[in-house]
């Protein structure tokens, strides 16, 4: 994936083959003398920054020990469960953390509907 400042984005024509892989990219943290991308009613600038989503790769072998494992994700119990015993002691049960909790925190206590 390419991410490319907005205005170079804007001022491109882009082969089909490639525009699938370009996103525009005009974070909130973007030099101030840099032109927004363009505002939303009310003045409200328009920023786009998919940094989150970006894979990062590195082209060696990535070396870590087990503590230095800050969470692990997981959809429920029973993957928990299927995860290697000698894994979870080794990273700490504590910082496996489930998304079935959070479903049903959400589904108890929607603070995110409107």
């Amino acid at each position: 994936m390419y991410y490319v400042r907005a205005d170079v984005f804007n001022s491109q024509q882009w082969d089909d083959d490639v525009l699938p892989y370009v996103t525009p990219f005009w974070p909130l943290y973007a030099p101030k003398g840099i032109k927004p991308l363009g505002t939303l009613g009310a003045g409200q600038t328009i920023f786009c920054d998919y940094s989150h989503e970006r894979e990062w790769r590195v082209t060696h072998d990535l070396e870590f020990e087990y503590e230095d494992v800050q969470f692990v994700v997981l959809p429920d119990y029973m993957a928990m469960a299927r995860f290697p015993k000698e894994l979870k002691d080794a990273i700490g049960r504590e910082k496996f953390l489930l998304m079935d909790n959070y479903k049903m925190i959400e589904e108890l206590w929607p603070v995110h509907k409107l």
